[in-house]
């Protein structure tokens, strides 16, 4: 019950589990009293399994959730990509099964997601360039992502002694 720590979510690596074993661990997880998301940062899954653990990611939110390996060429036998470069079963399974598992909730989330993010890249762009209007001697960017809405300002720096 002491698993709740300061921090955003939890990061686990369940590569040997299918979805169901997976989706266990998660439950334990919560259990345990996590309330924070919890992200699959590695995972990996023969040619068959894959869309069916996709399917349970996407119950767990949008992630990020993160694939294991590239490619052949940093664990063999473990990348969506050969030790040539060339795309795997599992790259092209990842991909159908992703595509099919693209609701029309979660698309509206990936494309809120897109525009925060063009919105936070033109704000950094011009912040760098020199180019933000009223952010001279800012310390930071808050950036406010609620209720489907965004804000950015900039948060002052110290004061000069």
């Amino acid at each position: 019950r002491g698993l709740n720590f300061a921090c955003d979510g939890f990061s686990i690596h369940p590569y040997s589990k299918t979805a169901a074993e997976a989706a266990e661990l998660v439950r334990e997880y919560r259990d345990a009293g996590v309330t924070q998301p919890v992200l699959i940062t590695e995972w990996n899954r023969p040619v068959a399994e894959i869309a069916e653990y996709v399917g349970w990611l996407n119950t767990l939110g949008p992630g990020p959730h993160f694939w294991f390996a590239w490619s052949d060429g940093m664990v063999p036998g473990f990348g969506l990509f050969d030790d040539q470069g060339q795309p795997k079963a599992e790259y092209h399974a990842l991909k159908e099964a992703i595509a099919m598992a693209t609701t029309d909730e979660l698309q509206a989330e990936i494309e809120q997601l897109q525009r925060q993010q063009s919105i936070l890249t033109a704000a950094l762009r011009r912040v760098v360039e020199g180019n933000w209007q009223g952010a001279e001697g800012a310390a930071a960017l808050i950036v406010a992502l609620e209720g489907g809405q965004t804000t950015i300002e900039a948060a002052p720096g110290p004061k000069d002694p």
